[in-house]
């Protein structure tokens, strides 16, 4: 994490683009990125709850952990040609998702649970021992992967980020109707005659690639958070998964916002942490108030 404050702010400003610049590009770059994690968390979140796997979103990005430090080893040490991080991260992460979906057999949630716990624990042990092997020089680049830092992304991540988050929403969007079936009756949906192992391979792959997306602004610690705690809580209060999706976008856009103005101007903390603690405490807020309105019309 950096170390800024609003001193700096301007001085960072002002040697990246002058003085008339209105914001400097590294927080420029925060918002972006804050704003497309959004996109992903509330999208992907939501579906991912509904579809009872939200801890692949943790296996997911222990294995993405694993990939980038992989792929670093392999750009840094050896001969073999250049493999950014970042698609490391997501070879590694889609390979744990399609993984998932095929030991989790006909798609029962309980089947799910223990394919995803199994997964999980490979893709951590895998991280660990990827870890392992890093030089000390190369370390600092492995914590930014895994802690985080939405404040030191380049124009290139920003890049990546984008284009990757349109890649999301828009299959989404198109298998829309599909997903919603197979997360609320994935045996009637292939009773219907609907290629439900095929859309469940492609939920579980695109839920793996926004942890991914989300991994690289916020860190493999935080996106758990970040991306169940605004859909739950969303899910709580929305009648439609629609606004459920809308309503998680918004959460986590205002989470993250409230997060980098606190970081930048008040407390100097990681914006993806303080984040995700908003998060979770909103959602045991929401939920208690939920409780306690049923048991009064009880």
């Amino acid at each position: 994490m950096i170390n800024i404050s609003v001193t700096s702010v301007s001085t960072v400003g002002q040697e990246s683009g002058g003085e008339g610049e209105v914001l400097p590009s590294f927080v420029l770059y925060a918002l972006i990125a804050s704003v497309l994690v959004s996109f992903v968390a509330g999208t992907a979140g939501v579906f991912a709850v509904l579809r009872g796997v939200s801890f692949l979103i943790a296996g997911a990005a222990h294995a993405a952990l694993g990939g980038a430090t992989i792929a670093l080893i392999l750009a840094t040490q050896t001969g073999i040609p250049f493999l950014p991080p970042i698609v490391g991260a997501l070879l590694m992460a889609l390979a744990m998702a399609l993984a998932t979906g095929y030991a989790g057999g006909r798609g029962i949630t309980a089947r799910m649970e223990t394919a995803i716990s199994v997964f999980f624990a490979l893709s951590l042990c895998l991280a660990v021992a990827a870890i392992s092997l890093v030089p000390s020089e190369l370390m600092s680049q492995v914590w930014g992967f895994l802690l985080g830092d939405i404040l030191l992304l380049t124009e290139q991540d920003v890049l990546i980020l984008t284009v990757a988050t349109l890649v999301v929403i828009s299959l989404i969007s198109i298998f829309f109707k599909e997903f919603t079936y197979i997360c609320f009756d994935m045996e009637g949906a292939a009773a219907f005659g609907m290629r439900v192992h095929l859309y469940n391979y492609l939920l579980l792959s695109l839920i793996a690639t926004s942890t991914v997306i989300a991994t690289k602004a916020i860190g493999a610690i935080v996106v758990y958070a970040m991306m169940t705690a605004p859909a739950a809580t969303a899910l709580l209060h929305a009648k439609s998964i629609e606004r459920a999706i809308i309503l998680a976008t918004a959460l986590s856009l205002l989470y993250l916002c409230t997060s980098l103005l606190i970081s930048l101007t008040l407390v100097n903390i990681a914006p993806g942490a303080l984040a995700g603690v908003l998060a979770a405490v909103v959602y045991l807020i929401s939920l208690t108030i939920k409780r306690a309105r049923r048991r009064i019309r009880e």
